[in-house]
């Protein structure tokens, strides 16, 4: 698949999934595009992440040199974003204690209001 049709197939994928039949505002749509947008993002980097772990994780193990032409960077450029991505693998921890998509699904704001609970509990179980 080339480049372009990539990019208009994944367009009209985030366009469909946007429209909302009872729903005409061109502001409204543009702001559903826009969070689909950011949650195939978070989706993309984890797939991503788990590939270049897998292939740094094989014998022999493939290098940074290799994995940066795939991705069209340099090797350097290469580790570092394996790095970057390591971390995002690790938020979003794919072993079934914690759902994949917790981070990218639940509004920074019920997390907020989360945290004082949070704190009270690791402050009764320290004491």
């Amino acid at each position: 698949m080339q480049l372009q049709e990539m990019y208009d197939y994944i367009a009209a994928l985030l366009a469909d999934a946007a429209i909302r039949p009872d729903d005409e505002d061109e502001t409204a749509f543009e702001l559903r595009k826009l969070a689909l947008i950011a949650r195939a993002r978070v989706v993309l980097d984890i797939i991503e992440a788990q590939t270049v772990h897998e292939l740094r994780s094989t014998v022999p193990q493939t290098s940074y040199g290799d994995i940066g032409l795939a991705q069209g960077i340099s090797k350097q450029a290469s580790r570092i974003r394996h790095t970057k991505l390591d971390q995002v693998l690790k938020v979003h921890q794919l072993d079934g204690r914690r759902h994949s998509m917790s981070k990218a699904v639940v509004p920074p704001r019920h997390r907020r209001t989360a945290a004082p609970t949070r704190r009270a509990r690791r402050e009764g179980t320290t004491s």
